[in-house]
């Protein structure tokens, strides 16, 4: 009457792996300083205090960097890499890069100068 454990347990497996499986816009909500910057080239010194991320789980996002830089606009997380497009630029189309990292706290990203960020979850509120 009961169907053998043997056909059960692969399905069973797979559903538990999709189900635990993590959206990664819901992963990315949030607001994410920059901890480290790497590179095989030598950089210039930065104020990591002025790197910093905000993403939202709709897929928009605002990035602030040094020397009062600023992009909003849109991302969407495709495999291992993260697409933004700057909508307050007309000249800008879209970046890509790598993310090597992506947990509840941390997220790694390789620049295409193969520069490495590493960011941190923070508790600060996105802004409005």
């Amino acid at each position: 009457m009961f169907p053998s454990i043997k056909k059960i347990l692969p399905a069973a497996l797979l559903l538990l792996a999709v189900g635990c499986r993590q959206d990664p816009h819901r992963l990315m909500a949030g607001h994410w300083q920059v901890v480290d910057i790497s590179s095989k080239e030598e950089l210039p010194e930065y104020r990591l205090d002025d790197f910093r991320f905000f993403f939202t789980e709709d897929g928009r996002y605002q990035y602030f960097g040094n020397l009062y830089y600023e992009e909003a606009g849109v991302y969407t997380v495709e495999g291992s890499y993260l697409h933004t497009t700057d909508t307050l630029r007309q000249d800008t189309g879209e970046k890509t890069v790598q993310i090597l990292k992506l947990t509840k706290d941390s997220l790694f990203l390789r620049m295409a100068d193969e520069t490495t960020m590493k960011l941190a979850k923070d508790k600060i509120e996105t802004p409005k």
